[in-house]
C-alpha cells in the first residue's frame, strides 16, 4: 500500500509577495481548482490512503470543508512546527508500507514522476528529484514508511527541523533526474515563483544521471547508523562535529546543498563560513 502526504503546514510567507490578499496558498484557486484540491486528487490516483498535514488546528477546519471526505487531515505534534514534523507526525497516521509526499504548491508534478519515485522507495530508498544544475527538491520525495518514521522521530529528538537533515539522516537516497523526460521539465515549479516556467539553466550541468547514495550495509543496521557509526551521515557530523566525510560524500555526487548543510554542522568556524559561502552561491544561482 502507499500513502500520499500533502505538506500543507505552511506560513504561506513567500505565496503572498507574489499573490497579495491570499492568507493560504493550500486555498489558492488554480485553473478552476484549490490548490489542496489538485493535490490530493493527484495522489488519490497513486495511493490507498491520502494524508493532508495541516499543521494547525485552525487549517485543519478551514481543509474539511474542501476534502475532509476523501482525505485524513493531520496536525503538528505538540510542540513541534515545521516541515519535518508535518512529515513525522504523517507518517504515524500512514496506513501504508510507501509514503509519498508532496507539497501543496507544486501543481505540474506529473504521476509519472511520482511512480518513479515510489518504484525507487520500495527498493528502500528516500527518493527525490535532483536537477542537471544540482538544484534538489527535498519536499518532493517518496520512502518507506517505518524507516522513515524511526529517522523523521531521532531528528525532531535532536532538535532538527528541516527535510535537508532529512535527507541527510536518511540511509539510502535516490534522486531521479529532472532531465530524463520532456514531461518531467516543469514538475518542481511552485507557485511562490513569479515565472512559471523552468529556467533553462537548470536543465544544464553537469549531473547527467540519477544519483544514487548507498550508506547501508550488512554490517550496520539502522541504529547502529543513527548512533553516528556511519561516517558519511548527519549522525557522525552531529556526534563528533567532523563533517569530512558527508561533507566529500555529497560533493563527489554533485550534491552541493547537502554538502554545504554539512559544513554547517561543523565545530569549525572556517568550514561553518565555508558553508554558508557556498550556500550563498546556491540560491544566488536560484535567483
Amino acid at each position: 500500500m502507499i500513502c500520499g502526504i500533502v505538506l500543507s503546514g505552511g506560513e504561506s510567507k513567500r505565496f503572498r509577495e507574489f499573490v497579495p490578499g491570499i492568507v493560504d496558498k493550500a486555498l489558492y484557486v488554480y485553473e478552476g481548482e484549490t490548490l489542496l484540491q489538485r493535490s490530493v486528487e493527484l495522489l488519490e490516483k497513486i495511493s490507498d490512503h491520502v494524508i493532508i498535514s495541516a499543521g494547525t488546528p485552525e487549517k485543519t477546519y478551514l481543509y474539511r470543508e474542501l476534502v475532509g471526505r476523501v482525505a485524513e487531515l493531520v496536525e503538528d505534534p505538540p510542540g513541534l512546527r515545521g516541515p519535518l514534523a508535518g512529515v513525522y507526525a504523517s507518517l504515524m497516521r500512514c496506513a501504508g508500507k510507501t509514503a509519498l509526499v508532496i507539497p501543496v504548491d507544486m501543481p505540474f508534478v506529473t504521476g509519472s514522476l511520482l511512480w518513479e519515485l515510489v518504484f525507487r522507495a520500495r527498493d528502500g530508498f528516500l527518493a527525490s528529484v535532483v536537477a542537471p544544475n544540482s538544484n534538489l527538491y527535498p519536499v518532493l520525495m517518496a520512502l518507506p514508511r517505518e524507516a522513515g518514521l524511526r529517522v523523521a522521530g531521532a531528528l525532531l529528538k535532536a532538535g532538527r527541523h528541516r527535510l535537508t537533515d532529512f535527507h541527510r539522516g536518511y540511509p539510502d537516497l535516490y534522486y531521479v533526474n529532472l532531465a530524463r523526460r520532456e514531461e518531467w521539465r516543469n514538475a518542481v515549479l511552485n507557485l511562490n515563483e513569479p515565472v512559471l516556467s523552468i529556467d533553462e539553466s537548470v536543465l544544464r550541468g553537469h549531473i547527467a544521471g540519477d544519483v544514487e547514495i548507498r550508506r547501508m550495509s550488512n554490517s550496520n543496521n539502522l541504529n547502529d547508523f543513527l548512533e553516528g557509526q556511519v561516517r558519511e551521515s548527519i549522525w557522525y557530523t552531529l556526534r563528533t562535529g567532523d563533517p569530512t566525510a558527508e561533507f566529500k560524500l555529497y560533493s563527489s555526487k554533485g550534491l552541493f546543498l547537502l554538502a554545504a548543510k554539512a559544513l554547517l554542522d561543523s565545530n569549525n568556524s572556517y568550514e561553518r563560513l565555508l558553508g554558508e559561502i557556498i550556500l550563498r552561491g546556491i540560491i544566488t544561482r536560484e535567483k
